[in-house]
């Protein structure tokens, strides 16, 4: 983390349990992030704010869908860290 502004933090909504111990290591570090739920067939299987109060996150942060394994997908969840990093540090 040593330089790292902010963190994409890629979550599995089916096993949002795991995510908690790196959201503790990205919130130690005071790192800004954005929380990208992996949909793995490119389809949503839940709702973004469902996710979010699952993930006890405050409104502030980015909640997005991602397929990790599509490239425009993961740019364009980049892209939000970035402009939520821009506008925190604005």
């Amino acid at each position: 983390s040593r330089g790292a502004l902010g963190a994409l933090v890629l979550v599995d909504p089916d096993r949002l349990d795991e995510a908690f111990p790196v959201l503790d290591l990205v919130e130690k570090f005071d790192l800004a992030m954005t929380i990208g739920v992996n949909t793995k067939d490119g389809t949503p299987k839940y709702d973004l704010d469902e996710i979010r109060e699952a993930l006890l996150l405050p409104a502030e942060i980015p909640v997005v869908n991602v397929d990790a394994r599509s490239q425009q997908s993961s740019a364009e969840a980049l892209i939000t860290l970035v402009q939520h990093l821009m506008s925190t540090l604005a």
